[in-house]
Formats: C-alpha cells, structure tokens, sequence
C-alpha cells in the first residue's frame, strides 16, 4: 500500500476554463466498494492505495489534481497539522 496527497489545483486554470476553481470527484475502491470524495479548489487529501485507478489518472493527465507518492512520516505530520490545537 502507497500513500499519495492529491491536490486540486483548479485554482491556478485559466479563467476562462469551464473548469476554474471547482470541485473535483474523486473515486477509488477501498474494501470491495467505490468510494467518492470531492476535493475543493486548493484542498488536499491522503489516500492509501495499492495503486491509482485510471480515473484518478484521468484528471491528473487532464492537469486538475497533483498526486505525490509520500512516506508514513509525511503522513503523520500532514495529520498532526490538521488537528485543531487547544489553547493553555
């Protein structure tokens, strides 16, 4: 199993692309099942997966989301940053 952060990089489209600053759908397998997830304009997800399935190839050859393969510490510290802090 592979660790990939994809980002939707509609934000940095043309203006006049129909598909500046949107939402991109994501869809991938996990346990036997299709799963969804939209990722809005500048968002980021980690996904773990054996593999990318082709329609997530799809929009990164379309040039809509980013997709870096990352180790189990970036992982971590990407989880760490998205936890809220509680104030002393």
């Amino acid at each position: 199993m592979a660790n990939y952060k994809i980002t939707n990089i509609t934000k940095n489209l043309d203006r006049r692309s129909p598909v500046f600053n949107s939402a991109v759908v994501l869809e991938y397998p996990e346990n036997m099942q299709k799963k969804t997830v939209s990722v809005k304009p500048d968002q980021q997800i980690v996904i773990s997966l054996s593999s990318l399935p082709q329609a997530i190839n799809h929009l990164r050859m379309n040039g809509l989301i980013m997709v870096e393969e990352i180790n189990e510490f970036q992982v971590n510290k990407l989880l760490d940053r998205q936890k809220p802090q509680s104030k002393k």
